[in-house]
């Protein structure tokens, strides 16, 4: 059976990190249903490739979660209420993560039978390191981090284009006007964060 050593050293490293003086041969507690409501996880734990900082989320068994961007020395850099799907630049210069609507908020939508197409759309996100500071692109539906380079994909719930002009659109003999072609609705981004350089795609 392989092992994956690198996901066994984080978790490691997650337990020093957030139990650092932990007793656990203390008594256990009582588990029922309201100890239950109140347990929380630990997911999506991923550690840098120089080892520089561990970045997970604490989720409650319901409502929102927290993603946590913290050093291997203890200190936490940064906490983002209902962040999720979080990558980490190849090269540590930033975190990208989305940062979703709120628990209640989309739970009451449901109730309420809305449309999924009306419910509020996600953030991307994208924490710097060094200056400590945080981007952030609303309207977005997903997003993909290259492997090893400075690109970011994502893809916007809205089209994006500028208003129709007439060598670019098609004429529509019915409506007798000029119109955009039809597409899914989304425009897909390619953005380079390290130099700001973006190249837009509407979706087909």
């Amino acid at each position: 059976m392989k092992i994956d050593f690198t996901s066994f050293y984080t978790k490691i490293v997650l337990v020093i990190l957030l139990f650092p003086n932990t007793n656990f041969a203390q008594d256990k507690l009582k588990i029922n249903h309201e100890a239950y409501d109140n347990w929380k996880s630990i997911k999506s734990n991923i550690l840098s490739s120089k080892g520089t900082f561990v970045v997970y989320t604490i989720n409650p068994h319901k409502g929102d979660g927290t993603l946590f961007i913290q050093n291997t020395d203890k200190r936490v850099l940064q906490s983002i209420e209902r962040a999720d799907r979080a990558k980490i630049h190849y090269n540590e210069k930033f975190v990208a993560f989305q940062i979703g609507a709120q628990f209640d908020s989309l739970r009451q939508l449901k109730l309420d039978e809305v449309k999924k197409d009306e419910f509020p759309k996600d953030t991307l996100g994208m924490y710097w390191v060094d200056g400590d500071s945080t981007e952030l692109i609303p309207n977005v539906k997903s997003y993909k981090l290259a492997k090893e380079g400075d690109w970011i994909a994502y893809l916007l719930a809205t089209d994006t284009r500028p208003d129709c002009k007439v060598y670019k659109c098609k004429f529509r003999q019915k409506r007798n006007k000029y119109t955009k072609e039809k597409t899914s609705g989304t425009t897909l981004v390619i953005y380079n964060p390290l130099t700001k350089t973006k190249k837009k795609h509407s979706s087909g």
